[in-house]
C-alpha cells in the first residue's frame, strides 16, 4: 500500500477514547465521552473507528496506545504491514517474562515452600498465556482492568462474555 492510501485512510478515521470503568467513574463519563478541557487527562487508549480495509467494512480497533499521535503510528504501522496485531516498538519497560523470572527468583531465594512454588510457577505461567493471548508485553501494559480480566477468567485463556 502506498504511503498516499495509509494516510487517505488514516484521514477518514476517527480517533477516539474508550474510557474503562475507572475513569467513567472517576470523571462521571459514558464509554466514548471526549473529557472535557476542565477535567485532568486519563489513560484510556485510543481507539480508531471507520473502515480500516473495504473487505471489512466499518471497524472500531483499539490502538493501545494513549496518544493521539502514537494511535495513528499504530494504524500507519498496521496498515504497512498487514498486521492487524502490530505495535509499536517500546523501548522502555520490564519485558513480561523477565518480570516473571525475577519474581520467582526473589520467592525461591526467600526461602518459600516447595509447594508454594509450584503454585506460583502455575499462577505465572497463566499470567504469561494470558499476556500472550492479549498481546502484552512489557508489565507497565499489565493495568488494572487487565488484571481484573485476568482475574475473572481464571485461567487467563478464556474469553470474557
Amino acid at each position: 500500500m502506498s504511503t498516499e492510501e495509509t494516510q487517505a485512510i488514516i484521514d477518514s478515521l476517527v480517533f477516539k477514547k474508550r474510557h474503562t470503568d475507572a475513569c467513567q467513574t472517576d470523571n462521571a463519563l459514558t464509554e466514548w465521552q471526549p473529557l472535557s478541557d476542565k477535567r485532568k487527562r486519563c489513560s484510556c487508549p485510543y481507539w480508531s473507528c471507520g473502515v480500516h480495509d473495504r473487505a471489512e467494512g466499518f471497524k472500531r480497533k483499539s490502538t493501545g496506545e494513549i496518544s493521539l499521535e502514537r494511535a495513528k503510528d499504530v494504524v500507519r504501522l498496521r496498515l504497512d504491514t498487514g498486521n492487524r496485531t502490530a505495535r509499536l516498538e517500546d523501548a522502555t519497560g520490564t519485558p513480561i517474562p523477565d518480570a516473571i523470572a525475577d519474581f520467582m527468583v526473589y520467592t525461591r531465594d526467600g526461602g518459600a515452600a516447595e509447594s508454594t512454588l509450584k503454585k506460583y510457577q502455575t499462577l505465572m505461567d497463566q499470567l504469561k498465556a494470558f499476556a500472550d493471548w492479549k498481546g502484552l508485553r512489557y508489565l507497565h501494559e499489565l493495568s488494572q482492568d487487565r488484571v481484573e480480566e485476568f482475574r475473572r477468567n481464571g485461567d487467563g485463556r478464556q474469553k470474557t462474555p
